[in-house]
Formats: C-alpha cells, structure tokens, sequence
C-alpha cells in the first residue's frame, strides 16, 4: 500500500512539476511577446496627404501601383471634374511621421498620362517604432482610358468600375501576396484588352461582370493559393460583336462558386470542373457541362474551375 502511495505522489508530483514548467515557458514567451509589443506599439491614423491630376486634357492614364503594405481601393466617380484623385491615410507607430509618407509621381510619355506609386519597402520588425504603412482610397474619372498596373505584398485590392458613363479599360493586371482582391465590373465597363488577370496568393477573390463589354476575345486569370473563389457573370443584353471570353479560374485549398446568366440560345456555355478533394456541382451533374448547341454558337462563355482541396459549385 504504502508503495502505491509513493508511487501516486510521484506522478503527481512529476504532472505537478510538468505543469510547472509548461506555464513558465508560456509566461516567458508572452513577456517576449509583450516587450516586443510594448516597444513597437500599435498602428494608429498619424495624417493624411491628397493628390489630384486635375487636367483632363489627355485621357490616356498607365496608373502603376505597388504599395509594400497597405491597401488599394479604386472607384469610378461620374462627379469628378479631375483625371484622378486620391486620398493618402498613413497609419504608423509612436515614431513614424507623416513626413514619412510616399504620395504619387506623375510625367506624360508616349501620349499617355503616367501616374505611379511606389511605397519602397516597408519594415515591419515589432520593435520599429518607426514602421509604417499606407491605404490609397482613389477616384478615376469614368472618361479616362485607363492601363491599370496594381500590385500589393500585404493588404486587399478592391476595385469598383461601376458608372453611370461607359469606362474604358485597356489593361488590368492585378497582384497581391497576402490579402483579397475584389472587383465589381459594372454595365458600362468596357475592356478593351485581350487579357484580365486578378491574383493573390493568401486571400480570397470576388469578381463581378455584369454586362461587360468585350469586342475581341479575352481571357481572364483568377487565381489564388489559399482562399476561396466567387465570381458572378451576368450578361442579358446580347452584343454587337462576337466573341469567346475564357474564365481559368483556379485555388489549391479553397471553394469556387460560379454564378452566371446567360441565355442559353443567345450564348454557348461550356463548363469545366476539376478537384482533387471536394464535390462537384454543375448543371446535368458530372464534371463537364456544355450548353444545347455551344459549338455553333457565335459567342461563347467557357469556364475552367480547378481546385485541389475545396468544392466547385456553377450554377
């Protein structure tokens, strides 16, 4: 009995001394976390800057952004008298000054109006006092024909070319490492480009068309790493010009959820679904669905979904 006993204290006391030593490890690790924190501080609004371009003189406008840590927002504005406006929030810890702050540059090449941002890189160790970063809330004029060239390594992307004038977009490259990326194409878009692309490879990505205007062929490259998918194609009117718009839309571990409408005797539809883990839903069941007389039809809507670990919905 007696052995039992010291046997019980002693694996009391081993648990007891075990325990012990698992709170003291945490505590030291959260007074490293907390000095790290307390000499860094948190992010707070330090000020902001503006930038305008008010001439419209010249329509033609690259916008090139590449903004370290931060986030972009873009509108249409049917109220601006000006090519582009811009607001500047700089956010930063107790030693960061709004001195600090990168505003845009602009310069005309080529019969083009060049406006860019580039934020350099940006220190984010948890003892800088001085780390920064900025959000870039901008207006375009509907009238301008706009290359967009957009990038982010930290932070969303958020895109609204909805307007009440029709808006022109000759190029539209978007990129972004950590962070989502959305994009509302309303019914007076027009993309004149070939090509679409909206990436990000921690984050998720939702895409609106919603009666697009294409007069070539275009293909779109939605894709992620780690995120969901959502994109809604909506296209009743039937356009003037014929053409094929190819959607590759892909995520390794994550969802896609198409929703369109499309009539099916004034389009062909062709949808295809791949997943390594996950369910499949699509029109007629399988993994490949193609409208009544999709190959005679003169434009054409092809959807190629691809995941690794997530399910893929159309409907």
């Amino acid at each position: 009995m007696k052995k039992q006993f010291n046997k019980l204290k002693n694996n009391t006391n081993g648990q007891v001394g075990l325990i012990i030593i698992i709170v003291l490890v945490l505590a030291i690790i959260g007074g490293v976390v907390a000095v790290f924190v307390t000499r860094g501080g948190p992010f707070t609004l330090i000020g902001e800057t503006n930038y305008t371009y008010a001439s419209t003189a010249n329509l033609n406008l690259t916008l090139t952004i590449d903004n370290t840590v931060g986030s972009i927002e873009i509108e249409n504005d049917d109220t601006l008298t000006s090519l582009m406006e811009a607001r500047l929030e700089f956010w930063g810890r107790s030693e960061a000054t709004i001195t600090d702050a990168v505003n845009f540059t602009d310069s005309t090449a080529g019969g083009k109006v060049l406006i860019s941002f580039e934020s350099g890189e940006v220190t984010w160790q948890w003892a800088n006092k001085s780390a920064y970063y900025q959000k870039l809330f901008i207006k375009i004029n509907p009238d301008a024909i706009v290359d967009y060239n957009l990038e982010v390594t930290t932070g969303s992307i958020n895109l609204d070319f909805d307007s009440l004038t029709e808006s022109e977009i000759r190029m539209l490259d978007v990129l972004v490492t950590t962070g989502s990326v959305t994009a509302d194409f309303g019914d007076n878009t027009f993309l004149n480009t070939s090509t679409v692309s909206l990436e990000t490879t921690t984050g998720s990505i939702d895409v609106i068309s919603q009666e697009v205007k294409f007069v070539d062929d275009i293909v779109w490259t939605i894709d992620t790493t780690t995120g969901s998918i959502d994109l809604t194609v909506d296209q009743v009117a039937i356009p003037a010009d014929n053409y094929t718009a190819t959607f590759n839309v892909g995520t390794t571990t994550g969802s896609i959820d198409l929703l369109y409408t499309l009539a099916e005797t004034d389009f062909g539809i062709r949808i295809t679904a791949q997943t390594t883990t996950g369910s499949i839903t699509l029109p007629g069941g399988g993994n490949l669905y193609e409208s009544t007389g999709y190959s005679g039809e003169l434009i054409k809507y092809i959807f190629d979904l691809d995941t690794t670990t997530g399910s893929i919905e159309a409907s």
